[in-house]
């Protein structure tokens, strides 16, 4: 803005050049003079086209094609170009000793900004003391700007583009406050601004004066009212209506967020703010409304290409329906829709959570003290309390988005109810039991259901006293149906390897009252089905043999049958009695081959290996008798 004032009163100085002596020289001479002018008061090559005057009812200077060199360290171009300016005063004013503009107006200038890597600047203009004095009192009517375009370029930094701008400036009393509304598009969308400033004067001489500022965007709008100046900095407070956060970004040259429900696809809220010279903002007490939670946050905010965030962050309770990949109730199977993870890469930073309440997706939780550290698209989470289930959960838990997305974490669990956690995780209501446990895990994919299907991992379990539903045990030993019941066990013990999505156990110990039991088996996590069995053993039955009746659990997890195992069970149980059957088969059948074929099947020979010995010789006697002939 400083630069402007500067370029536009000197281009004042040239008018008033022009009315003393210049007055009856052609455009082309006028406009070679007034060039000279400007670029010895600039320090900088400036170029004019023809130049005309009027002198009533306004004294005007208009100008075309106009030409600002940029630096000399840079090779970008010119600094600004306009296809024409106009400055119109009021000659009543001037003839008494006031400059009182009545227009100023720059039509489709380009306007490029350049900060090199040590740090200068091309707007730091003038050559010598002429460059650096001080601008005339004056006052403005109306300082307008069509169709211009500016680029920022900062050396290390992402370029910023502003096309469109149309800007109207008004500021009609030298001690009063200044309007400005202006229009431009730094993305695919067009932003509306809106200002009051109390004290232009003030504002310019590098110092803060009370604003008002109003931003406009499809999608939203931000309201800022407190003190500012041109550093850029500013204090006060600020406040936000977004319904969506989404279009609202990508109007603002961020494209393609979209953050999961519950943090703020909509957001309004207040704020108390500061913004340093160096571009640090510090936001203050902020009430903020995130689609269906409310938030309260203390933050600081560090810019640079990803901007870094210290923020402490609670609410009495925090729903996240979507972000551990809730489902449709009624259909089976993990959603595939894609995950977005993109806004891990919006921010690096730490953050520290506390909740009254959590829900994550089918996962409700109570008390929750955490601590985020978001870095280069990769979040982790260390759990300090996660209570839940009638216990608490401990450990890390990861979110990787750097390349592709990938979840992982070692968590422990204590005192947890074990059948309100398998319902909520796979609708599964047949344990109950407190249980304490660990697990490390690992899962990539861009769906909940392809990071299920490809989970690795490990954990063990304890839990008891507690009930299975859908299987009596004792039953099965008084000829019941082992499908419907309860067994009641006092503990019961696991450990598991997780490998593509298959979770393998064949360490399962129960303890029962008057029985034990034993397990192995595999639950198929991305096809959401199991296949297990459990031999349950009364040590008492059968006179003391003891006996064994081995139960399969088979099917879809929320839907699973329950049967006994006949031939497991016959191995388990009756290995005597079978291997007594099969001797005295393979003797009756030995009689028979001897009776009737002479075939003789000796100790330790198989039926099949006697036969194949009889077949050979009696071969080898065929092809003799053939040689007699």
């Amino acid at each position: 803005m400083r630069m402007i004032w500067r370029i536009f009163g000197l281009m004042v100085i040239v008018l008033a050049v022009a009315l003393v002596s210049l007055m009856f020289l052609p455009g082309e001479r006028l406009g070679r003079i007034a060039s000279d002018q400007l670029t010895q008061q600039l320090g900088r090559e400036v170029t004019l086209g023809d130049v005309s005057m009027t002198f009533w009812p306004e004294l005007g200077i208009d100008a075309g094609q106009i030409r600002l060199a940029n630096a000399d360290w840079s090779d970008s171009g010119p600094m600004m170009t306009a296809e024409r300016a106009r400055i119109g005063i009021d000659t009543l004013a001037a003839l008494g000793g006031q400059l009182r503009f009545r227009t100023i107006r720059a039509e489709a200038p380009d306007i490029l900004l350049e900060r090199n890597a040590s740090g200068a600047a091309n707007w730091e203009l003038g050559a010598g003391s002429g460059g650096d004095a001080p601008l005339p009192v004056f006052t403005l009517d109306e300082l307008s700007i069509l169709g211009g375009n500016l680029r920022y370029a900062a050396a290390g930094a992402a370029p910023v583009d502003i096309r469109g701008l149309d800007l109207t400036l008004a500021w009609p009393d030298r001690n009063g406050a200044a309007t400005l509304d202006a229009q431009f598009t730094p993305a695919a969308q067009p932003l509306k601004l809106s200002a009051r400033i109390d004290s232009p004067g003030i504002l310019m001489s590098g110092a803060s004066t009370p604003v008002q500022l109003s931003l406009g965007a499809p999608g939203g709008t931000l309201r800022f009212k407190g003190q500012a100046g041109i550093a850029p900095e500013a204090a006060g407070s600020l406040q936000f209506d977004i319904t969506s956060t989404e279009r609202f970004l990508a109007a603002l040259g961020q494209t393609g967020i979209l953050l999961p429900e519950g943090l703020g696809r909509s957001a309004s809220g207040t704020a108390d703010l500061k913004l340093a010279a160096d571009g640090t903002l510090a936001l203050r007490d902020a009430d903020l409304q995130l689609d269906d939670n409310r938030l309260s946050l203390n933050a600081d905010i560090f810019p640079g290409d990803v901007p870094r965030v210290s923020a402490r962050i609670t609410a009495d309770a925090l729903e996240l329906p979507t972000l551990a990949g809730a489902g449709d109730d009624d259909e089976r199977g993990w959603p595939t829709e894609p995950l977005d993870a993109s806004a891990l890469s919006a921010l690096n930073g730490d953050l520290s959570l506390e909740f009254g309440r959590l829900t994550l997706g089918d996962f409700r939780f109570g008390r929750t003290l955490a601590r985020m550290t978001l870095d280069n698209a990769r979040a982790v989470f260390d759990i300090e309390e996660l209570l839940g289930y009638q216990g608490a959960v401990s450990g890390q838990f990861v979110v990787n988005n750097r390349a592709g997305l990938s979840v992982g974490g070692t968590l422990d669990v204590a005192g947890i109810e074990l059948r309100d956690l398998a319902e909520d995780a796979a609708g599964i209501t047949r344990f109950t039991g407190k249980t304490d446990g660990k697990i490390r895990f690992l899962g990539s994919g861009q769906s909940v259901d392809a990071i299920m299907r490809s989970l690795s991992g490990e954990g063990s379990l304890r839990a008891g006293p507690g009930v299975i539903s859908g299987l009596d045990l004792d039953a099965l030993f008084r000829g019941g149906i082992p499908g419907s019941g309860t067994t009641v066990f006092d503990v019961m013990t696991a450990s598991f390897g997780i490998e593509n999505g298959v979770l393998r156990n064949k360490d399962l110990a129960l303890n029962l009252p008057v029985l034990k039991a034993t397990g192995a088996g595999k639950i198929d996590l991305g096809e959401q089905s199991l296949d297990y069995l459990v031999t349950a053993t009364s040590p008492q039955a059968r006179d003391g043999r003891g006996l064994s009746v081995p139960v399969r659990i088979k099917g879809p997890w929320d839907d699973a049958k329950v049967s006994a195992d006949l031939e497991a069970a016959i191995d388990a149980n009756f290995a005597e009695e079978k291997q007594e059957l099969e001797n005295r088969a393979r003797d009756a059948v030995g009689e028979t081959l001897q009776k009737e074929l002479g075939v003789t099947v000796e100790e330790g020979q198989s039926v099949e290996d006697a036969l194949r010995d009889k077949l050979r010789d009696e071969a080898a006697k065929g092809l003799m008798k053939l040689f007699e002939r």
